[in-house]
Protein backbone atom coordinates (compact mmCIF):
# COMPACT_ATOMS: atom_id res chain seq x y z
CA UNK A 1 0.00 0.00 0.00
CA UNK A 2 1.27 3.40 -1.03
CA UNK A 3 1.78 5.85 1.97
CA UNK A 4 2.56 9.62 1.16
CA UNK A 5 3.72 12.15 3.58
CA UNK A 6 3.79 15.98 2.46
CA UNK A 7 6.19 18.47 4.43
CA UNK A 8 5.62 21.82 4.19
CA UNK A 9 8.10 24.63 4.12
CA UNK A 10 10.48 22.42 3.15
CA UNK A 11 13.77 24.23 2.20
CA UNK A 12 14.27 25.39 5.76
CA UNK A 13 16.58 23.73 7.62
CA UNK A 14 14.59 21.86 10.28
CA UNK A 15 12.81 20.03 6.77
CA UNK A 16 16.03 19.29 5.52
CA UNK A 17 17.50 17.91 8.55
CA UNK A 18 13.98 15.89 9.03
CA UNK A 19 14.90 14.45 5.50
CA UNK A 20 17.68 12.05 6.38
CA UNK A 21 14.94 10.41 8.74
CA UNK A 22 11.97 9.60 7.01
CA UNK A 23 11.14 5.99 6.82
CA UNK A 24 7.88 4.00 5.92
CA UNK A 25 7.40 6.21 2.99
CA UNK A 26 7.27 5.71 -0.43
CA UNK A 27 6.01 9.17 -1.78
CA UNK A 28 7.44 12.46 -0.20
CA UNK A 29 5.98 15.62 -1.22
CA UNK A 30 7.94 18.61 -0.70
CA UNK A 31 6.28 22.47 -0.93
CA UNK A 32 8.14 25.63 -0.25
CA UNK A 33 7.80 29.11 -1.83
CA UNK A 34 11.30 29.03 -2.42
CA UNK A 35 11.49 25.38 -3.94
CA UNK A 36 14.47 26.55 -6.06
CA UNK A 37 16.58 27.74 -3.24
CA UNK A 38 20.35 25.70 -4.04
CA UNK A 39 20.92 24.16 -1.35
CA UNK A 40 17.42 23.16 -1.12
CA UNK A 41 18.13 21.27 -4.39
CA UNK A 42 21.53 19.87 -3.62
CA UNK A 43 20.00 18.77 -0.35
CA UNK A 44 16.94 17.19 -2.01
CA UNK A 45 19.08 15.13 -4.97
CA UNK A 46 21.51 13.85 -2.42
CA UNK A 47 18.23 12.49 -0.42
CA UNK A 48 16.89 10.89 -3.77
CA UNK A 49 20.24 9.02 -4.43
CA UNK A 50 20.27 7.64 -1.28
CA UNK A 51 16.70 6.40 -0.79
CA UNK A 52 16.13 5.02 -4.20
CA UNK A 53 12.45 3.61 -3.06
CA UNK A 54 11.29 6.86 -2.20
CA UNK A 55 9.89 9.01 -4.69
CA UNK A 56 10.52 12.66 -4.04
CA UNK A 57 8.68 15.76 -6.16
CA UNK A 58 9.40 19.37 -4.77
CA UNK A 59 6.46 22.17 -5.44
CA UNK A 60 6.07 25.40 -4.92
CA UNK A 61 3.07 26.57 -2.46
CA UNK A 62 3.03 30.34 -2.85
CA UNK A 63 -0.95 30.22 -3.06
CA UNK A 64 -3.77 28.36 -1.45
CA UNK A 65 -4.56 26.11 -4.23
CA UNK A 66 -1.04 25.11 -4.45
CA UNK A 67 -0.94 24.65 -0.57
CA UNK A 68 -3.74 22.13 -1.13
CA UNK A 69 -2.59 20.26 -4.60
CA UNK A 70 0.68 19.06 -1.99
CA UNK A 71 -1.45 18.22 0.77
CA UNK A 72 -4.05 16.13 -1.35
CA UNK A 73 -3.55 12.29 -1.15
CA UNK A 74 -1.40 12.82 1.76
CA UNK A 75 -1.35 9.95 4.70
CA UNK A 76 0.76 12.67 7.03
CA UNK A 77 1.39 15.92 6.84
CA UNK A 78 4.73 17.68 8.86
CA UNK A 79 4.29 21.50 9.18
CA UNK A 80 7.39 22.96 9.77
CA UNK A 81 7.40 27.24 10.14
CA UNK A 82 9.12 28.37 8.06
CA UNK A 83 12.15 29.91 8.59
CA UNK A 84 12.27 33.39 6.27
CA UNK A 85 12.18 35.80 8.73
CA UNK A 86 9.04 37.43 7.77
CA UNK A 87 6.44 38.62 9.81
CA UNK A 88 4.92 35.57 11.79
CA UNK A 89 1.67 36.92 11.31
CA UNK A 90 1.65 35.58 8.13
CA UNK A 91 3.44 32.33 9.29
CA UNK A 92 0.71 31.83 11.76
CA UNK A 93 -2.00 32.34 8.73
CA UNK A 94 -0.28 29.73 6.23
CA UNK A 95 -0.37 26.90 9.27
CA UNK A 96 -4.22 26.85 10.02
CA UNK A 97 -4.94 27.14 5.56
CA UNK A 98 -2.78 23.87 5.72
CA UNK A 99 -4.56 22.85 8.99
CA UNK A 100 -7.62 23.47 7.43
CA UNK A 101 -6.97 21.78 3.80
CA UNK A 102 -5.60 18.67 5.87
CA UNK A 103 -8.93 18.05 7.35
CA UNK A 104 -11.00 18.71 4.17
CA UNK A 105 -8.47 16.17 2.67
CA UNK A 106 -8.74 13.70 5.73
CA UNK A 107 -5.24 13.60 6.40
CA UNK A 108 -4.92 11.28 9.23
CA UNK A 109 -1.99 12.82 10.80
CA UNK A 110 -0.92 16.49 10.88
CA UNK A 111 1.99 17.40 12.75
CA UNK A 112 3.35 21.20 12.97
CA UNK A 113 6.67 22.10 14.35
CA UNK A 114 6.54 25.55 15.76
CA UNK A 115 9.00 27.38 17.60
CA UNK A 116 8.85 30.46 19.42
CA UNK A 117 9.74 33.75 17.33
CA UNK A 118 9.92 36.71 19.70
CA UNK A 119 12.45 38.70 17.17
CA UNK A 120 10.63 38.25 14.33
CA UNK A 121 7.72 40.70 16.06
CA UNK A 122 8.02 43.90 14.23
CA UNK A 123 8.38 47.32 15.79
CA UNK A 124 4.47 48.42 14.98
CA UNK A 125 3.41 44.60 14.36
CA UNK A 126 -0.49 43.74 15.55
CA UNK A 127 0.37 41.43 17.99
CA UNK A 128 1.97 42.83 21.74
CA UNK A 129 3.00 39.13 22.98
CA UNK A 130 4.61 36.54 20.85
CA UNK A 131 3.87 33.54 23.38
CA UNK A 132 0.18 34.73 23.62
CA UNK A 133 0.06 34.52 19.61
CA UNK A 134 1.45 31.22 19.19
CA UNK A 135 -0.86 29.37 21.81
CA UNK A 136 -3.80 31.36 20.46
CA UNK A 137 -2.74 29.91 16.62
CA UNK A 138 -2.09 26.33 18.22
CA UNK A 139 -4.99 26.63 19.84
CA UNK A 140 -7.09 27.28 16.71
CA UNK A 141 -5.31 24.76 14.64
CA UNK A 142 -6.69 22.11 17.01
CA UNK A 143 -9.79 23.89 16.95
CA UNK A 144 -10.08 23.32 12.94
CA UNK A 145 -8.28 19.81 13.09
CA UNK A 146 -8.78 17.69 15.54
CA UNK A 147 -6.13 15.30 14.36
CA UNK A 148 -3.53 18.11 14.53
CA UNK A 149 -0.26 17.39 16.94
CA UNK A 150 1.43 20.35 17.64
CA UNK A 151 5.42 20.24 18.92
CA UNK A 152 5.49 23.25 21.14
CA UNK A 153 9.25 24.40 21.28
CA UNK A 154 10.82 26.46 23.93
CA UNK A 155 13.92 27.16 21.81
CA UNK A 156 13.94 30.27 20.72
CA UNK A 157 13.82 30.67 16.78
CA UNK A 158 15.50 33.55 15.08
CA UNK A 159 18.49 34.94 12.51
CA UNK A 160 20.82 35.30 15.81
CA UNK A 161 20.08 32.37 18.07
CA UNK A 162 21.99 29.55 18.86
CA UNK A 163 19.52 26.93 17.77
CA UNK A 164 19.28 28.09 14.17
CA UNK A 165 22.99 28.32 13.93
CA UNK A 166 23.59 24.85 15.63
CA UNK A 167 21.05 23.57 12.99
CA UNK A 168 22.65 25.55 9.95
CA UNK A 169 26.26 24.35 10.54
CA UNK A 170 25.16 20.62 11.74
CA UNK A 171 23.44 20.64 8.33
CA UNK A 172 25.77 21.83 6.53
CA UNK A 173 28.31 19.60 7.99
CA UNK A 174 27.30 16.61 6.82
CA UNK A 175 27.46 18.04 2.49
CA UNK A 176 30.74 18.31 1.22
CA UNK A 177 28.94 20.77 -1.52
CA UNK A 178 30.06 23.41 1.57
CA UNK A 179 33.47 22.58 1.39
CA UNK A 180 33.76 23.53 -2.30
CA UNK A 181 32.01 26.28 -2.04
CA UNK A 182 33.85 29.65 -0.93
CA UNK A 183 30.89 31.49 -0.64
CA UNK A 184 29.38 29.23 1.25
CA UNK A 185 32.21 28.34 4.20
CA UNK A 186 30.29 30.49 6.60
CA UNK A 187 28.56 27.54 6.63
CA UNK A 188 30.54 25.49 7.99
CA UNK A 189 30.86 24.09 11.80
CA UNK A 190 32.50 26.65 13.72
CA UNK A 191 32.56 27.08 17.37
CA UNK A 192 29.97 30.00 18.72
Amino acid sequence: MSRQLSIINSANIFSLNFLKHIRGYDKVKLGDIYNSRKHFLFSLNKHKAENKDISFSHHNINADLLLGNIIKGSDTVLYFSNDYFSKVEDKNEQLLKAAKIAKENNVSKFIAVTPIEYINYQTGSLVDDPVKELNDTNKKVLDINNKATIVKSDLIFGSDTYFVKFLTQSWAQSYTYFDNNDNLKHYKFNPM
